[in-house]
């Protein structure tokens, strides 16, 4: 072994420090047993000298090489996870907890009778929400309850009732983030899909609102509004029979829900059953007494014209108009019921004409018009 140029590349590569390690290394060599011993000690790496290798990836892996060194067992460190980060527009405090797309900040004016006395503390917007349903006013309503939610922590009812309301007013964003929110704080609640499902059926997102019919059934097989919503999803979908199972299903638990037999007699017309039709639709008027929605008339009107009762069909169109003189569906159906009629008056009078002259020969056709069906 040539020691003086092994020495010498020492020399060149080792840092200082590291040469007066080794140095002292020498001395203690020398005294222990001679030379050989002295240049071995100055060969072995050192810890430190691993260290300042390992800083350098590429060096590591040939000084790993070089050395054979069996790599050290690796432990597997836990982490904490960074806390999460709320971005929101500047200018804005944002609440944890809460969302900016359903909690509203409350420093939007309130008017005079909703303003407390002084020292009575924060206006109570959930209070004031509730005033706000009994006069009518959803769109108030709506936007108190988000002010309530933004000093608030969020409770799945407060949720539950900004995606009814934000639903009725269009506000489906809004509304199906509270009901999703709604939904993680309490999932056994079957109201929650049954409105996350209608915001779906609204919206034409059909496979998402069957799934949340679906839902709420598991939840509760009871429930009315769950039944109801999966027969309305399945006649969206041309499901007849599914549709029918699903509202005999519904109207079997409530006998006296109106809504649900108006929507089983919608679903005759469309399967052309007018008998059914007209049956289901009489009982929903019956059932909703002196406060018919105009489209329960409207869709009565239809059962009678598809039964061939056109007198009848014109009276529930003249009943739906005066409950809203803005109906352009039932303005068209009783137009077309009165041309109906007029036809049939002339086809009538017609063949009455031809029956009396001798010259002429009434023929197979004779009387015969065309039924324009809705």
């Amino acid at each position: 072994m040539n020691y003086t140029k092994t020495f010498t590349s020492w020399l060149v590569s080792t840092p200082k420090k590291t040469r007066l390690t080794r140095l002292e290394k020498v001395l203690v060599g020398l005294v222990a047993g001679g030379g050989v011993i002295a240049t071995l000690a100055v060969m072995w790496p050192s810890q430190e000298d691993l260290q300042i290798h390992a800083s350098s990836p590429a060096r590591a892996t040939r000084m790993n090489t070089a050395t054979q060194v069996a790599p050290a067992m690796q432990v597997a460190t836990v982490v904490a996870p960074a806390a999460p980060v709320n971005t929101v527009d500047a200018g804005t405090t944002e609440v944890a907890g809460k969302r900016p797309l359903i909690a509203v900040q409350d420093d939007e004016p309130v008017a005079e009778d909703e303003i407390e006395e002084p020292g009575d503390g924060p206006t109570d917007y959930e209070s004031v929400a509730l005033k706000d349903l009994d006069r009518g006013d959803v769109e108030s309503a709506f936007t108190n309850l988000r002010k309530h939610l933004y000093r608030h922590e969020p409770t799945a009812e407060v949720l539950l009732q900004i995606g009814r309301l934000g639903r009725q007013l269009k506000e489906l964003a809004v509304a199906e983030q509270a009901l999703l929110d709604a939904g993680a704080l309490d999932p056994s609640d079957a109201e929650i899909p049954v409105e996350l499902g209608r915001i779906y059926l609204d919206s034409g997102a059909l496979q998402d609102a069957r799934w949340q019919a679906r839902q709420a059934i598991r939840l509760d097989k009871n429930n009315t509004a769950a039944w109801n919503l999966a027969g309305r999803v399945a006649m969206a979908e041309s499901e007849w029979q599914r549709a029918e199972q699903a509202f005999r299903q519904a109207a079997g638990l409530v006998p006296t829900d109106a809504m649900v037999h108006n929507n089983l007699g919608l679903l005759y017309i469309h399967m052309g059953r007018g008998a059914a039709a007209v049956d289901s639709l009489e009982t929903s008027v019956a059932l909703f007494d002196a406060e018919v929605p105009d489209f329960v008339y409207n869709n009565l009107g239809l059962a009678y014209e598809l039964n061939k009762q056109i007198e009848d069909a014109r009276e529930a169109y003249h009943l739906a108009l005066a409950a809203n003189p803005d109906y352009a569906k039932a303005r068209v159906n009783m137009e077309r019921v009165n041309k109906m009629e007029v036809t049939q008056t002339q086809t009538q009078t017609q063949t009455a004409t031809k029956a009396t002259d001798a010259d002429d020969v009434p023929t197979d056709d004779d009387g015969d018009f065309e039924f324009e069906d809705s």
